[in-house]
């Protein structure tokens, strides 16, 4: 799939994506829902197309599964410790056809130090709680993670395999970098953060090509949107899967608002409901600069050695815009401040001396301000 701009005829567009047979027939009207929410997905992203249409948003559950019939890789961006978010991310990994379609779930939220810990976890096997919880807070992104939906996806993982078959099970392949933050003295060990670091887009495609494509199995990929973009960069996650891989992911970007024009832009999505989503190729959302998605981007360009060198569109980054509310109505899930006790809150302001020079809690560290709101949208100031 070409995934520059391109003119075509609404023949070829809906050829270029009639839906394969997929595995939705089964289960009665549950079942038949799923085949009319994939069949108007994929005819609505024809006429996109072919006509410029402005879409109509569809369930997102049974389209994300039938993706894998045309790619070996579906990329979600994760909106970080969002409810709304996560409680889709919940409804997908539960859905009894997606161990159908899937083998794998690769994640940023973990250290591929312990992938054995996390194998043998959700296998359903006796872990303690103290091995566990290195998994999400021995990464790279120190005290980022301890959102309790991190500890719960590993939970929900492992209550789903219980139920099946050794060789259905799903794996969790953790992808940021190996880290041992017990490495001494701490001049090697702020060294060794900064590489691990700088390797993580390449580590995560790393563990993506080894476990999953060379292999010839299906998986989930769940990290920040910024490393999914596509063409913007050819050095974040999604540049190191295609450049050997080329067209191998569907890439799905969830809703948080825009930097700029929010009230405007948004009131345009005002009748969509939750965990639905839309193909925005050829559609108004698919014409608009990245950088009103993620601000870094405004003076990006279109990279690559087939690029054109010009401004980005939506359309050219991702494939399809996923919906779990509107910005103002999306709520974060916060630690609990018990987890900032004795030995952890030690550790955590340990590392950020190293790392940063300060305590957590310095008024000077930018990290010091905790979201307290509830609120996933939180003002700058």
């Amino acid at each position: 799939m070409n995934h520059s701009y391109q003119t075509v005829s609404k023949t070829q567009a809906e050829s270029r994506l009639r839906p394969p047979a997929g595995n939705f027939g089964r289960g009665g009207s549950a079942g038949v829902a799923a085949v009319v929410a994939v069949l108007t997905f994929w005819s609505a992203t024809a006429r996109a197309i072919a006509e410029g249409a402005e879409l109509k948003p569809t369930n997102a559950v049974p389209v994300i599964l039938n993706a894998f019939d045309r790619y070996p890789i579906v990329a979600l961006g994760d909106l970080h410790g969002c409810e709304e978010f996560w409680d889709f991310v919940t409804s997908l990994v539960r859905t009894p056809e997606f161990p159908n379609s899937v083998n794998d779930v690769g994640v940023e939220f973990g250290n591929a130090l312990y992938q054995d810990v996390c194998d043998r976890y959700i296998s359903g096997q006796d872990v303690p709680p103290a091995e566990f919880q290195q998994i999400w807070r021995n990464t790279t992104q120190f005290a980022a993670l301890d959102c309790p939906v991190y500890e719960q996806f590993f939970v929900t993982i492992r209550e789903i395999n219980k139920k099946l078959a050794a060789a259905r099970r799903l794996r969790v392949l953790l992808a940021d970098p190996p880290l041992d933050w017990s490495i001494t003295p701490d001049s090697k060990l702020k060294l060794e953060w900064g590489r691990a670091m700088f390797r993580r887009d390449s580590h995560f495609a790393g563990v993506v090509e080894k476990e999953v494509l060379s292999k010839g199995r299906k998986a989930l990929l769940i990290t920040g949107g910024a490393h999914l973009v596509r063409g913007v960069s050819t050095n974040n996650t999604t540049g190191h899967i295609e450049r050997l891989r080329p067209h191998s992911m569907f890439i799905v970007i969830p809703h948080s608002g825009f930097t700029e024009r929010n009230e405007e832009l948004e009131s345009r999505l005002a009748s969509w409901k939750p965990r639905t989503l839309s193909s925005i190729k050829g559609t108004w959302l698919g014409s608009l600069h990245p950088g009103l998605r993620w601000p870094q981007m405004a003076k990006d360009k279109l990279k690559g050695p087939d690029a054109p060198n010009r401004d980005p569109k939506l359309e050219d980054v991702a494939d399809a815009w996923l919906f779990v509310g509107l910005r103002d109505s999306l709520t974060e899930v916060l630690p609990h401040p018990r987890i900032y006790r004795d030995d952890y809150w030690n550790e955590l302001n340990r590392r950020h001396m190293v790392v940063y020079g300060k305590r957590v809690d310095d008024p000077d560290n930018m990290q010091a301000e905790f979201n307290t709101s509830a609120r996933y949208y939180v003002k700058p100031k």
